[in-house]
């Protein structure tokens, strides 16, 4: 993911509630109409995140069995033997990673299934996703 060559300006409050949201709670999903910044928003958290950023760009997807696997894949865990969810799971636990999900409303039920396993069994898991709606889970 490269970063515009514009200045962020005008959302340095919303990228502090950002950051203070993922100290709290595992997800937080940035929605709005196409072009309103929530990628940039993601981009400008990501690049100030102390931790390792990973980025899994959501929107050349065409099937919601495809988000794990890609996502596994981020990851670099698309070797492992367990199920991509599992693999997603095992790679974030313990581990001081964001995880962005970018584009997720081409793949909603994918996304949101995934998310869905992984929050419950990672207990310190900080997911970003972007979307044109809502993933609908728990504590989103």
């Amino acid at each position: 993911m490269t970063l515009a060559r514009t200045t962020f300006f005008g959302r340095t409050r919303e990228k502090e509630r950002l950051a203070e949201l993922l100290d709290s709670v595992p997800l937080v999903t940035l929605t709005g109409v196409g072009g309103v910044g929530k990628t940039r928003l993601a981009a400008e958290l990501a690049g100030e995140f102390a931790g390792e950023v990973r980025w899994c760009e959501l929107a050349a997807l065409r099937s919601d069995d495809a988000v794990a696997p890609a996502v596994s894949s981020v990851l670099r865990r698309d070797d492992a033997e367990a199920a991509p969810a599992t693999a997603v799971a095992e790679a974030l636990e313990g581990s001081d990673v964001l995880l962005v999900l970018d584009n997720c409303e081409h793949v909603l039920e994918g996304a949101a299934d995934l998310v869905d396993r992984v929050i419950p069994a990672v207990t310190d898991a900080r997911i970003v996703a972007t979307s044109r709606e809502p993933l609908g889970v728990e504590g989103e």
